[in-house]
This record gives C-alpha cells, sequence and structure tokens, in this order.
C-alpha cells in the first residue's frame, strides 16, 4: 500500500499527473457528444464527465472544460442550438470515438474526420451517432461554473434511440448485450459485463447475513 502526498502530486509530470487524478474517480462510461453549428457543421467529441441528475424531469449533467481561452465548439453549438445529444460509445467504434478528442478545424466535421455517420431523428436540431446504439437527445436546460472554471451543462432528456433487444421489461438497459464501453481516465478501455442482479431495497429491512 502506497500513500501519495499532495505534494507528491503537484510534483508529478503534468501528463502523469492529469491521467491519475483522472482515473481515480475509477471507470466511467465512454460518450459521444455530437452538436451542429450555426453554420450547419456538425461537430462530435468524446466525454466520460457525464452525471445523471434526475429521472422527473430526466436531467444529464455534462462537464465541459474552461472556456476561458476559447470557448469549445461543443459549447458553442449547444448554446446556440440549445440541443445536443449523448451516444454510447460501443467496442466497434472505440478507436474512432477516441480520434474525436484530436483538435480539428472548427469549419469541418468530426464526423467526416474520423469516419463516423450522422443521423437525424424526428426533426430533431442535433446529430445522432448513426453507430451508437443508445442514443439521448436533450435540451439545454441550464448551466453552472464550478469553482475549477468548468461548466456543467444541464440537460433535458428530450428523446432516446435505443436498440429494442436492449430495454428490458423494467426499464433498465440491458448493458452486457448493449456492447457499450467505459474508459479510465483517457485512454483505456473497458467492456461491460454484469456480475450479480439483485432487487430493489426500497424500505425492507437489511438482513443479518448479506
Amino acid at each position: 500500500m502506497r500513500n501519495i502526498s499532495k505534494k507528491e502530486i503537484i510534483k508529478m509530470d503534468r501528463f502523469r499527473r492529469a491521467n491519475l487524478l483522472t482515473s481515480l474517480s475509477g471507470i466511467k462510461a465512454a460518450m459521444l457528444v455530437a452538436t451542429i453549428s450555426k453554420k450547419n457543421i456538425s461537430n462530435v467529441a468524446i466525454f466520460s464527465s457525464l452525471i445523471h441528475l434526475g429521472s422527473n424531469p430526466g436531467l444529464i449533467g455534462l462537464l465541459i472544460r474552461p472556456q476561458t481561452k476559447r470557448a469549445s465548439d461543443t459549447y458553442q453549438n449547444i448554446k446556440f442550438n440549445n440541443t445536443f445529444t449523448i451516444n454510447h460509445v460501443n467496442k466497434y467504434i472505440i478507436k474512432k470515438a477516441h480520434y474525436t478528442s484530436a483538435k480539428t478545424h472548427s469549419n469541418t466535421s468530426e464526423f467526416d474526420d474520423v469516419g463516423l455517420h450522422e443521423e437525424y431523428i424526428d426533426g430533431f436540431k442535433s446529430p445522432f451517432v448513426k453507430e451508437s446504439h443508445i442514443g439521448l437527445g436533450l435540451n439545454y436546460s441550464d448551466e453552472i461554473l464550478l469553482s475549477n472554471k468548468c461548466t456543467l451543462i444541464i440537460g433535458e432528456i428530450d428523446n432516446i434511440k435505443l436498440n429494442d433487444d436492449l430495454f428490458t421489461e423494467n426499464g433498465l438497459i440491458d448493458y452486457s448485450e448493449s456492447c457499450s464501453v467505459s474508459v479510465d481516465g483517457i485512454s483505456n478501455y473497458y467492456e461491460l459485463n454484469l456480475i450479480e442482479k439483485h432487487d430493489y431495497i426500497g424500505s425492507r429491512k437489511i438482513p443479518k447475513k448479506i
């Protein structure tokens, strides 16, 4: 067992420090956030900083890096259209999804750059990722500026793209069949497998032996 002090963390090479601190929060869902600009140019970028904020209404939080030096295309497009989509990365598109993190010109579409395809559903302004098996269409609801200058974008779910065979009777998604992946830090990807299944606890008493 090792204890790493704050002083040691500060002295680390910045890339090693970033890798350590981003992976400490555990394995997170890998998602592609897709938007479209006022010039009608689509944008897609990989994110893992997503938070479930509520079910009635359905709210999702998207954490965006500080916008002080330059506003990102994702942020600008969300504020212009008031819509965005969140699309699960699956094991068949990991490499393409990963390369959406590359810095590209605002006049080009990352969809074209990495070989992914746009999909527009029921007139929703922002594109879905066609290759993704699960996608959420969200309307911009609010934003919160955090102490570290990052912005928490809050989106309300407008529509859901979901393969029929992934939707279970109780409403849960079968991630063992979805091929969705998670990411540790910024570069290591993991498959999802069901280990155990338990009933909802609610007001039931905790048994003497668990």
